[in-house]
């Protein structure tokens, strides 16, 4: 993605002539190419992970049955690029459950509950 950023910005300048902007342009889609070969084609355990079916996906987090996570993957394909998202609820116990909402999150600095 920071190629396609840099190849865009490179473009966009006035020094740049038709021909050098066509040769950024067939390097972006080839670069989007790539990235939509990732989103469809990354797997685990048989699952698709980046391609927006990865939804829902309950995981065991400690020794007791009730100590699960749910997780939702968005899709990654370069036309859902910005709107890619990580989503995730916990439950705590049998008797309830909590949700939590990040608010204010880049997307790109790391996080942590405590």
């Amino acid at each position: 993605l920071d190629t396609i950023k840099t190849k865009a910005t490179q473009a966009a300048q006035d020094g740049q002539s038709l021909k050098t902007r066509t040769m950024l342009q067939a390097d972006i889609n080839r670069l989007m190419e790539e990235l939509d070969n990732i989103a469809n084609t990354t797997s685990f355990n048989g699952k698709q992970l980046l391609s927006g079916n990865f939804i829902n996906q309950e995981f065991q987090i400690g020794a007791s049955s009730n100590q699960t996570v749910k997780a939702t993957i968005g899709a990654t394909q370069s036309s859902k690029i910005g709107l890619t998202r990580f989503e995730t609820g916990g439950r705590i116990s049998s008797s309830g459950e909590v949700q939590f909402t990040l608010k204010n999150y880049n997307g790109i600095d790391d996080f942590q509950f405590q």
